[in-house]
């Protein structure tokens, strides 16, 4: 492992670990592909997911009925993750109803398929907030971040 990864490592670790079954987690981009995967997978080991969708709503409810039919909890909220606005919204909604985050899967991503040196700046520019930019844990119009995280008493 490299020191990085070790480091890492050393800051993540839990000294007692945290039961799936009170583990809370959104996922960005839940509605298609990768991001329902890994909504589906956490859901499946217990998590409670929050299933993060743009533009689709109903791939977002079919994640949260079949976790839900399945014994799960799962809600579904929209936004775009590149306004901070809503994503603040989307962490104070799930504060609320869960008491907290513990995990965070960014999987919302957008791909416009054209070359860089055809793209306007604006495409460009959006390309970055929704696949690099994006910061979850940051308020509206804040430089510092907002901590949603769960006391350990809470878990």
């Amino acid at each position: 492992m490299c020191t990085h990864c070790s480091d890492f490592a050393k800051v993540t670790t839990l000294s007692e670990p945290i039961p799936a079954r009170s583990r809370v987690a959104i996922v960005t981009g839940a509605s298609g592909g990768i991001g329902r995967a890994v909504a589906e997978r956490l859901a499946a080991d217990g998590v409670s997911v929050v299933a993060h969708y743009s533009g689709n709503a109903a791939a977002a409810e079919e994640v949260v009925s079949s976790t839900t039919a399945q014994g799960g909890q799962a809600i579904s909220f929209g936004g775009d993750v590149a306004d901070e606005n809503a994503m603040a919204e989307l962490f104070e909604t799930v504060t609320t109803r869960f008491g907290g985050i513990d995990v965070v899967v960014h999987t919302a991503g957008i791909m416009p398929l054209s070359p860089i040196a055809e793209m306007d700046l604006d495409t460009f520019d959006r390309i970055q907030r929704v696949n690099v930019r994006y910061q979850p844990a940051r308020g509206p119009s804040d430089t510092a971040p907002t901590r949603h995280p769960r006391e350990p008493s809470k878990r």
